[in-house]
């Protein structure tokens, strides 16, 4: 028979385990977390890289200022409902005018 306090041994062991387990789960998260950050920084990187490229395209091309270039690439965008950066990309890779 055991006694009383190897019975409070083993729950505060096991109670130990549990809160080794918790942290182990908070860690994985914020190393999930983190990751996915890095993940969207690499990307915006990236399209903000392509995006200035269509610009300095477009400025040259059309012959406006950097602000002009940009609302050019919005528009493009909005009216063919693609994101900024696929607009940019597809102007870099091809070398198309855009409208103005």
């Amino acid at each position: 028979m055991r006694d009383h306090a190897a019975d409070e041994r083993d729950r505060a062991a096991d109670e130990r385990d549990r809160l080794a387990d918790l942290r182990d789960l908070l860690a994985q998260e914020r190393i999930r977390v983190a990751e996915d950050g890095l993940a969207g920084m690499i990307a915006a990187m990236d399209s903000r890289a392509i995006i200035e490229q269509a610009k300095g395209m477009i400025m040259i091309t059309l012959k406006v200022d950097a602000d002009a270039a940009f609302d050019v690439l919005v528009r493009r965008s909005q009216v063919s409902h693609l994101k900024l950066a696929d607009v940019a990309a597809e102007i870099v890779h091809n070398g198309t005018r855009p409208q103005p």
